[in-house]
C-alpha cells in the first residue's frame, strides 16, 4: 500500500474492492479483492480518516480530517468528483449510510447548558433545563399516554391532569424564561 498510517477501511457492496484511507499522504488505496493487490491510489484531502461506499457501490465518501472536507469518489473512474467543506472541520464525524442510500448526517453536537433554579415549568426531570424529552413527555401526558405524576411541574392546575393548554403555556414559558 502506498502511503502510511492506514486509518479506515470499507468493502464495496459486491465485495470486489476494498478502500483504505492513508492518513499520510492523504490518499485512498483501492485493493482488488480478486488479486489482493493495490489497483490504484486516489488523492483525496489531508488526513482522511473515514470511508464508506454507497449501497450500489457507484460512489464512496471519504472524510478528510486534515482539510476539513468530504471527498466524493466515483468508483468506476477512481476519481474524486466533488469535494465538500465540512462545518467544524469534520472532527468526530463517522461516515455511514442509512437505508435508501442516503449519507447519514453528522451527529448534532449537544450544547453545554447551565441549569437554572428554581425548576422551570416543563422541566420534568428537574435538571434546570427544558429539553425536547421533557416536552415530548408533556405531550404524551396531554395525550393520555403517560401520567401527570411523571411531570408534576406541567400540572399547573394541580388537578392531576395535564391539558394541551397547560402544555402550550409551559412551552411558551420555557421559550421565554427557561434554558432549552
Amino acid at each position: 500500500m502506498s502511503g502510511s498510517n492506514p486509518e479506515a477501511v470499507a468493502v464495496s457492496p459486491d465485495g470486489a474492492a476494498v478502500l483504505v484511507t492513508n492518513f499520510q499522504p492523504g490518499t485512498v488505496g483501492v485493493i482488488d479483492t480478486a488479486t489482493n493487490t493495490l489497483s490504484t491510489t486516489i488523492a483525496v484531502g489531508a488526513a482522511p480518516d473515514a470511508v464508506a461506499f454507497t449501497p450500489d457501490g457507484m460512489a464512496a465518501y471519504v472524510v478528510n480530517f486534515g482539510s476539513q472536507t468530504l471527498s466524493v469518489i466515483d468508483t468506476a473512474s477512481a476519481r474524486v468528483t466533488r469535494t465538500i467543506d465540512l462545518p467544524d472541520g469534520g472532527e468526530g464525524i463517522a461516515v455511514g449510510l442509512v437505508p435508501g442510500g442516503c449519507v447519514a448526517p453528522p451527529p448534532i453536537p449537544t450544547p453545554t447548558l447551565t441549569p437554572t433554579a428554581p425548576p422551570c415549568v416543563g422541566d420534568c426531570d428537574r435538571n434546570g433545563l427544558v429539553t425536547a424529552a421533557d416536552l415530548m413527555l408533556g405531550l404524551n401526558i396531554a395525550l393520555g399516554r403517560s401520567t401527570a405524576a411523571q411531570c408534576s411541574l406541567l400540572d399547573t392546575s394541580g388537578d392531576g391532569v395535564v391539558t394541551v393548554d397547560e402544555l402550550l403555556a409551559a412551552m411558551n414559558r420555557a421559550l421565554e424564561l427557561c434554558p432549552l
